[in-house]
Protein backbone atom coordinates (compact mmCIF):
# COMPACT_ATOMS: atom_id res chain seq x y z
CA UNK A 1 0.00 0.00 0.00
CA UNK A 2 1.36 3.14 -1.16
CA UNK A 3 1.91 5.78 1.67
CA UNK A 4 0.28 9.14 1.70
CA UNK A 5 2.11 11.25 4.57
CA UNK A 6 5.45 11.42 5.79
CA UNK A 7 7.46 11.84 9.40
CA UNK A 8 8.12 15.67 9.52
CA UNK A 9 9.19 15.60 13.33
CA UNK A 10 10.45 12.36 14.92
CA UNK A 11 11.88 12.11 18.56
CA UNK A 12 12.43 9.18 20.55
CA UNK A 13 14.42 8.39 23.72
CA UNK A 14 16.60 5.14 23.56
CA UNK A 15 16.61 2.18 25.94
CA UNK A 16 20.12 2.40 27.08
CA UNK A 17 22.86 4.47 28.15
CA UNK A 18 23.70 7.77 26.67
CA UNK A 19 27.11 6.83 25.96
CA UNK A 20 26.35 3.30 24.54
CA UNK A 21 23.99 5.27 22.07
CA UNK A 22 26.64 7.74 21.12
CA UNK A 23 28.96 5.17 20.40
CA UNK A 24 26.59 3.87 18.19
CA UNK A 25 25.65 7.32 16.68
CA UNK A 26 27.65 8.69 13.33
CA UNK A 27 29.76 11.12 14.26
CA UNK A 28 31.78 13.70 14.81
CA UNK A 29 29.29 15.81 16.85
CA UNK A 30 28.86 19.22 17.82
CA UNK A 31 28.58 19.45 21.64
CA UNK A 32 26.51 22.01 23.24
CA UNK A 33 24.77 23.05 26.87
CA UNK A 34 22.01 20.71 27.45
CA UNK A 35 17.85 20.84 27.26
CA UNK A 36 15.04 19.76 28.83
CA UNK A 37 16.32 18.23 32.15
CA UNK A 38 19.55 16.62 29.96
CA UNK A 39 23.26 18.15 30.81
CA UNK A 40 24.50 18.17 27.05
CA UNK A 41 23.23 18.43 23.57
CA UNK A 42 24.91 16.89 20.62
CA UNK A 43 24.17 17.48 16.97
CA UNK A 44 25.26 14.98 13.99
CA UNK A 45 24.39 14.10 10.77
CA UNK A 46 23.86 10.48 9.61
CA UNK A 47 25.78 8.89 6.26
CA UNK A 48 22.31 9.95 4.14
CA UNK A 49 22.97 13.83 5.41
CA UNK A 50 19.53 13.71 7.77
CA UNK A 51 20.85 16.36 10.85
CA UNK A 52 19.93 15.27 14.46
CA UNK A 53 20.14 16.11 17.90
CA UNK A 54 20.44 14.37 20.75
CA UNK A 55 20.16 15.18 24.61
CA UNK A 56 21.28 13.37 26.79
CA UNK A 57 23.68 13.30 30.79
CA UNK A 58 21.90 14.45 33.99
CA UNK A 59 18.85 12.89 35.41
CA UNK A 60 17.39 11.93 32.55
CA UNK A 61 19.01 8.39 32.00
CA UNK A 62 18.05 7.19 29.13
CA UNK A 63 18.65 10.15 25.71
CA UNK A 64 16.93 11.47 23.48
CA UNK A 65 17.20 11.90 19.98
CA UNK A 66 15.21 14.41 17.50
CA UNK A 67 14.92 14.55 13.66
CA UNK A 68 13.07 17.59 12.37
CA UNK A 69 11.36 18.20 8.89
CA UNK A 70 13.01 17.19 6.30
CA UNK A 71 15.21 15.19 8.39
CA UNK A 72 12.92 13.66 10.13
CA UNK A 73 12.60 10.42 8.35
CA UNK A 74 16.28 10.13 7.78
CA UNK A 75 16.10 9.74 12.01
CA UNK A 76 13.43 7.30 12.40
CA UNK A 77 15.44 5.14 10.25
CA UNK A 78 18.51 5.85 12.25
CA UNK A 79 16.76 5.17 15.58
CA UNK A 80 15.09 1.77 14.06
CA UNK A 81 18.33 0.79 12.91
CA UNK A 82 19.95 0.70 16.33
CA UNK A 83 20.68 -2.33 18.67
CA UNK A 84 18.58 -1.53 21.67
CA UNK A 85 14.66 -0.32 21.31
CA UNK A 86 13.39 2.90 21.83
CA UNK A 87 9.75 5.21 22.45
CA UNK A 88 8.46 7.63 20.86
CA UNK A 89 7.72 10.93 22.46
CA UNK A 90 6.80 13.06 19.24
CA UNK A 91 5.84 12.19 15.53
CA UNK A 92 4.09 14.52 13.04
CA UNK A 93 2.90 13.24 10.45
CA UNK A 94 2.44 15.60 7.00
CA UNK A 95 0.50 15.36 4.12
CA UNK A 96 1.29 17.98 1.34
CA UNK A 97 -1.47 18.97 -1.23
CA UNK A 98 -2.11 21.78 -3.87
CA UNK A 99 -4.38 23.23 -6.02
CA UNK A 100 -6.45 26.58 -6.51
CA UNK A 101 -8.21 28.07 -3.26
CA UNK A 102 -7.53 24.39 -1.36
CA UNK A 103 -6.58 26.36 1.51
CA UNK A 104 -9.98 28.03 1.83
CA UNK A 105 -11.55 24.79 1.08
CA UNK A 106 -9.87 22.70 3.79
CA UNK A 107 -10.72 25.27 6.14
CA UNK A 108 -14.34 25.06 5.33
CA UNK A 109 -13.75 20.83 5.81
CA UNK A 110 -11.99 21.34 9.24
CA UNK A 111 -13.57 23.40 10.64
CA UNK A 112 -17.48 21.84 10.22
CA UNK A 113 -15.47 18.46 11.31
CA UNK A 114 -14.70 20.21 14.59
CA UNK A 115 -17.97 21.19 14.87
CA UNK A 116 -19.11 17.96 15.02
CA UNK A 117 -16.47 16.43 16.78
CA UNK A 118 -16.88 19.44 19.61
CA UNK A 119 -12.53 20.20 19.12
CA UNK A 120 -11.05 23.49 19.95
CA UNK A 121 -10.02 25.26 16.75
CA UNK A 122 -8.02 28.73 16.91
CA UNK A 123 -5.62 30.77 13.83
CA UNK A 124 -2.53 32.58 13.20
CA UNK A 125 -0.84 34.12 10.41
CA UNK A 126 -2.50 36.36 8.10
CA UNK A 127 -5.58 36.09 7.85
CA UNK A 128 -6.32 40.10 7.55
CA UNK A 129 -4.82 41.16 4.58
CA UNK A 130 -5.77 40.77 0.76
CA UNK A 131 -4.14 38.34 -0.63
CA UNK A 132 -2.93 36.65 2.64
CA UNK A 133 0.63 36.67 1.20
CA UNK A 134 2.23 35.64 4.83
CA UNK A 135 0.45 32.59 4.60
CA UNK A 136 -2.52 31.40 7.31
CA UNK A 137 -3.05 28.32 9.48
CA UNK A 138 -5.58 26.57 11.46
CA UNK A 139 -5.08 24.79 14.59
CA UNK A 140 -7.52 21.79 15.18
CA UNK A 141 -7.35 20.50 19.54
CA UNK A 142 -5.44 21.29 22.21
CA UNK A 143 -1.46 21.36 22.27
CA UNK A 144 -2.00 19.44 25.62
CA UNK A 145 -3.50 16.19 23.88
CA UNK A 146 -2.19 13.58 22.41
CA UNK A 147 -3.30 14.76 18.80
CA UNK A 148 -3.28 18.10 17.71
CA UNK A 149 -3.50 19.27 13.71
CA UNK A 150 -2.39 22.44 11.59
CA UNK A 151 -3.10 22.93 8.19
CA UNK A 152 -0.79 25.63 6.70
CA UNK A 153 0.03 27.52 3.55
CA UNK A 154 3.18 26.18 3.41
CA UNK A 155 3.91 27.57 -0.09
CA UNK A 156 3.64 31.34 1.32
CA UNK A 157 5.64 30.24 4.22
CA UNK A 158 8.82 29.34 2.11
CA UNK A 159 8.00 32.09 -0.22
CA UNK A 160 7.33 29.14 -3.20
CA UNK A 161 4.34 27.72 -4.64
CA UNK A 162 1.24 29.38 -3.81
CA UNK A 163 -1.36 26.83 -3.92
CA UNK A 164 1.05 24.62 -1.62
CA UNK A 165 -0.96 23.69 1.55
CA UNK A 166 0.51 20.89 4.36
CA UNK A 167 -1.56 19.23 6.98
CA UNK A 168 0.26 17.74 9.76
CA UNK A 169 -0.79 15.66 12.71
CA UNK A 170 1.26 16.41 15.98
CA UNK A 171 1.15 13.24 18.23
CA UNK A 172 2.63 12.66 21.50
CA UNK A 173 1.68 8.90 21.94
CA UNK A 174 0.49 7.97 25.44
CA UNK A 175 0.83 4.47 27.11
CA UNK A 176 1.61 1.07 24.83
CA UNK A 177 1.30 3.90 21.48
CA UNK A 178 4.63 5.23 22.21
CA UNK A 179 6.37 1.64 21.23
CA UNK A 180 3.94 1.01 19.32
CA UNK A 181 4.73 4.37 16.83
CA UNK A 182 8.66 2.80 16.85
CA UNK A 183 7.85 0.99 13.86
CA UNK A 184 4.50 2.21 12.70
CA UNK A 185 4.37 4.06 9.27
CA UNK A 186 3.35 7.93 9.24
CA UNK A 187 -0.35 6.79 7.54
CA UNK A 188 -0.50 4.77 11.04
CA UNK A 189 0.09 7.91 13.18
CA UNK A 190 -3.42 9.28 12.19
CA UNK A 191 -4.78 6.16 14.14
CA UNK A 192 -3.47 7.40 17.05
CA UNK A 193 -6.55 9.32 18.19
CA UNK A 194 -10.00 9.19 18.03
CA UNK A 195 -11.12 12.16 15.87
CA UNK A 196 -7.94 12.21 14.09
CA UNK A 197 -9.02 8.27 12.90
CA UNK A 198 -12.13 9.76 11.44
CA UNK A 199 -10.06 12.26 9.84
CA UNK A 200 -7.51 10.40 8.53
CA UNK A 201 -9.87 8.94 5.60
CA UNK A 202 -10.00 12.65 3.98
CA UNK A 203 -6.13 13.14 3.65
CA UNK A 204 -5.13 9.29 3.11
CA UNK A 205 -7.78 8.53 0.43
CA UNK A 206 -9.58 5.80 2.84
CA UNK A 207 -6.40 3.86 3.20
CA UNK A 208 -7.28 3.43 7.05
CA UNK A 209 -10.55 1.22 6.87
CA UNK A 210 -9.48 -1.08 10.30
CA UNK A 211 -9.02 1.89 11.83
CA UNK A 212 -12.40 4.42 10.22
CA UNK A 213 -14.24 2.06 8.67
CA UNK A 214 -17.50 4.31 8.23
CA UNK A 215 -14.94 7.70 7.74
CA UNK A 216 -16.60 10.97 8.63
CA UNK A 217 -19.73 12.37 7.71
CA UNK A 218 -20.58 15.77 7.97
CA UNK A 219 -24.11 16.11 9.36
CA UNK A 220 -25.76 13.45 11.34
CA UNK A 221 -28.85 13.47 13.05
CA UNK A 222 -29.08 12.61 17.31
CA UNK A 223 -29.74 8.72 16.35
CA UNK A 224 -26.80 8.85 13.98
CA UNK A 225 -24.91 10.14 16.37
CA UNK A 226 -25.45 7.82 19.22
CA UNK A 227 -24.81 4.66 16.30
CA UNK A 228 -21.50 6.50 15.96
CA UNK A 229 -20.81 6.38 19.15
CA UNK A 230 -21.62 2.88 20.53
CA UNK A 231 -19.45 1.74 17.14
CA UNK A 232 -16.24 3.70 17.90
CA UNK A 233 -16.46 2.05 21.90
CA UNK A 234 -16.56 -1.64 20.24
CA UNK A 235 -14.42 -0.60 17.03
CA UNK A 236 -12.25 -3.31 17.29
CA UNK A 237 -15.06 -5.64 17.52
CA UNK A 238 -16.73 -4.62 14.34
CA UNK A 239 -13.01 -4.85 12.88
CA UNK A 240 -12.79 -8.06 13.35
CA UNK A 241 -16.48 -9.08 12.52
CA UNK A 242 -16.34 -7.63 9.09
CA UNK A 243 -13.01 -8.78 8.57
CA UNK A 244 -14.10 -11.97 9.37
CA UNK A 245 -17.51 -12.66 8.06
CA UNK A 246 -17.80 -9.51 5.52
CA UNK A 247 -19.78 -6.66 5.30
CA UNK A 248 -22.83 -8.61 3.44
CA UNK A 249 -23.12 -10.44 6.77
CA UNK A 250 -22.74 -7.98 9.53
CA UNK A 251 -25.65 -6.07 7.61
CA UNK A 252 -27.59 -9.03 7.50
CA UNK A 253 -26.78 -9.89 11.33
CA UNK A 254 -27.96 -6.09 12.03
CA UNK A 255 -30.81 -6.44 10.54
CA UNK A 256 -31.71 -9.38 12.15
CA UNK A 257 -30.55 -8.20 16.01
CA UNK A 258 -32.71 -5.21 15.09
CA UNK A 259 -35.95 -6.84 14.51
CA UNK A 260 -35.61 -9.10 17.34
CA UNK A 261 -35.54 -6.35 19.94
CA UNK A 262 -37.59 -4.24 18.00
CA UNK A 263 -41.06 -5.03 20.15
CA UNK A 264 -39.22 -4.06 23.31
CA UNK A 265 -38.83 -0.09 22.58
Amino acid sequence: MMQVSAFDWYQGTVSAAYDQVLDALPGPFERGPGLHGYTDTYKGQTSAGSSFTVWAGGKCVRPSVQGRGADAPGVAELLRGLPWGHVVTRADSAVDLKGPGLFDDLVGLLREFARFEGLRTSVAGDWLSEGHDAGRTLYLGSRKSAVFLRCYEKGKQLGEDRDWVRVELQVRPKGTQRRFMAGASPDDAWGCGGWSSRLAPQFLGGMMPEVCPAGWRASHDELGERFDKMADRNWRLLVDVWERYGGEWVCQHLGALAERHAGGN
